[in-house]
C-alpha cells in the first residue's frame, strides 16, 4: 500500500503546472532526449508480430512517436489515380524509392546519437536480406547511452486532421523530403530564434549563427507547415505551440 499522506493539497500549488518546455510545437524543439530507438517485432495492433521501428523523443513530458513500417502491398505510383500492384511496370522502382526513405530516417535518427555514416556502411558491407533484419542491424549502432544524449527535433504539421480532431497537429516527419529534422543538439549563443527567410524559416541565434534546420517557401505554403483546423486554418506558423499527444 502506498505511503501517500492523503491531507489537504493546494489547486494553486506551483508543481501541478506543466513543466517549462513540456509541450512539443512546430518547428525546432531544441535541447530533448530520445527514449525509444529501436526495432519493434510486435509493432502491429494489441502488440501482434509486426516488423517496425519505433523512434520516441520525449520532449518535456510529452512523448511524439513515429513508427516505421516496411513498404507492403499496392503503391501509388506516380501518374496513376489508384494503388497499383506489382505487375506495374513502375511498381519496383516505387518500392525502392518510399523504401529507402524509411530507411534513411531511420539512419537520420541513429545519426543523431554521434554514430558516423561510417560505421552504417560498414555494418551493411553485406546487406540485410529483410526489412526486420535490417532494422536489428541498425539497433545494434545504437549506443547504449543514447536516451542521454540531446538531440534537437523539427517537428512539422500532419498531412491532414485525424478522426475526431479538429485541427492539425506537429508530429515527427515520416521521410525525409522536408529536410533534416533530427541532430545531435546545437547550443544557442543565447536562444534560438525563428526567423522569416524568403518566404522560408530559419533559426538564428544572438551571435547571428544559423541552425542546421531551415525549411523553404513551398514547405511553409504546404500542410507540412501549415496547421489546419481551429481559428488557424491556412495561416502559415514559425512557432505555434499547439500539440497533441501521439499515439499508436
Amino acid at each position: 500500500m502506498s505511503d501517500f499522506n492523503f491531507g489537504s493539497v493546494d489547486d494553486q500549488d506551483k508543481e501541478l503546472g506543466a513543466k517549462a518546455g513540456s509541450y512539443s510545437k512546430f518547428g525546432l524543439n531544441s535541447n530533448v532526449r530520445f527514449s525509444k530507438l529501436a526495432y519493434e517485432p510486435n509493432g502491429g495492433a494489441g502488440k501482434t508480430p509486426l516488423d517496425t521501428f519505433d523512434i520516441i523523443v520525449m520532449i518535456g513530458e510529452r512523448e511524439q512517436r513515429r513508427r516505421l513500417f516496411p513498404v507492403s502491398g499496392d503503391l501509388y505510383v506516380k501518374g496513376e489515380e489508384v494503388p497499383q500492384g506489382p505487375d506495374h511496370p513502375d511498381y519496383k522502382a516505387t518500392f525502392e524509392a518510399q523504401t529507402k526513405q524509411i530507411l534513411a530516417v531511420i539512419v537520420h535518427a541513429i545519426k543523431a546519437t554521434g554514430v558516423t555514416q561510417e560505421a552504417i556502411n560498414n555494418a551493411f558491407k553485406v546487406p540485410a536480406g529483410s526489412f526486420a533484419e535490417w532494422c536489428k542491424v541498425a539497433t545494434s549502432l545504437v549506443p547504449a547511452d543514447f536516451a542521454s544524449k540531446p538531440i534537437d527535433v523539427f517537428l512539422q504539421y500532419q498531412h491532414k486532421i485525424s478522426d475526431g480532431q479538429k485541427m492539425t497537429y506537429p508530429e515527427v516527419p515520416k521521410n525525409m523530403k522536408g529536410g533534416y529534422f533530427l541532430v545531435p543538439h546545437v547550443a544557442p549563443q543565447g536562444t534560438w530564434t525563428a526567423t522569416p527567410d524568403n518566404g522560408g524559416l530559419k533559426y538564428v541565434d544572438d551571435q547571428g549563427a544559423e541552425h542546421p534546420f531551415t525549411r523553404n517557401e513551398n514547405f511553409m505554403k504546404s500542410t507540412k507547415g501549415t496547421q489546419q483546423g481551429g481559428e488557424v486554418t491556412n495561416t502559415t506558423s514559425l512557432e505555434n505551440t499547439s500539440a497533441k499527444p501521439t499515439t499508436w
